[in-house]
């Protein structure tokens, strides 16, 4: 369903109601000559409706980061580098190792995984720690899924081998890939993971936090 009001008309209504809401309040205040009081609240509440405005302006030069480098010609290469070897070698079922002798990962299947990873990773931490890009940006998401989650889909094998060949162990090497992914698996539409080639079990185990 189409949004009928953008993030900054709603922004807008809100100061608007905000401000007609603080005047009506204050009408006593005003009658009874106690301009200062008032004054100090309608400070606040200007300040508040400041930070918000702020806060938003933030968000979107976030929005604006993460749709630039989901676009990066780079970025788009690798990825289709990626699905290719996936149509045409399974790639995603492939044991991914450090051991030359039971790795069946070519170089540059590793070098696209690596560049795709951590772009989505980037992107997944973004929207995490601003919740009013995630709002901002939830439609995108949606429409992006199949890229998404095909790009974790066919990675996985390569990153759960750099998390293990990480010095000590590092498991949460690119975990906000893994959030961006379930969060995409949330809109998927019936029969999409059957046409995308995306294994029940592995969305199980996304759905599980087992990834």
């Amino acid at each position: 369903m189409r949004k009928l009001f953008s993030p900054l008309t709603v922004l807008f209504v809100v100061t608007l109601f905000l401000g007609a809401v603080s005047l009506f309040w204050l009408r006593p205040w005003l009658y009874d000559g106690r301009w200062a009081g008032a004054a100090q609240i309608v400070a606040m509440i200007a300040t508040l409706v400041m930070l918000v405005g702020v806060w938003h302006q933030l968000a979107v030069q976030t929005v604006v980061a993460i749709l630039a480098s989901a676009q990066d010609e780079a970025i788009r290469e690798a990825r289709g580098h990626l699905f290719a070897a996936e149509e045409g070698s399974g790639i995603s079922a492939l044991p991914s190792t450090r051991d030359p002798k039971t790795n069946q990962w070519h170089r540059d299947w590793e070098q696209a995984a690596d560049r795709v990873s951590q772009n989505w990773s980037k992107v997944g931490y973004l929207l995490r720690i601003d919740p009013v890009a995630g709002f901002l940006i939830a439609t995108y998401i949606a429409k992006t899924r199949r890229a998404i989650l095909k790009s974790h889909f066919i990675a996985l094998p390569w990153i759960t081998q750099r998390r293990i060949a990480s010095e000590g162990g590092q498991n949460d090497l690119w975990d906000d890939f893994d959030w961006l992914a379930r969060t995409a698996a949330n809109h998927l539409e019936a029969g999409e993971a059957t046409a995308w080639k995306l294994s029940p079990d592995y969305l199980k185990k996304l759905a599980d936090r087992a990834i």
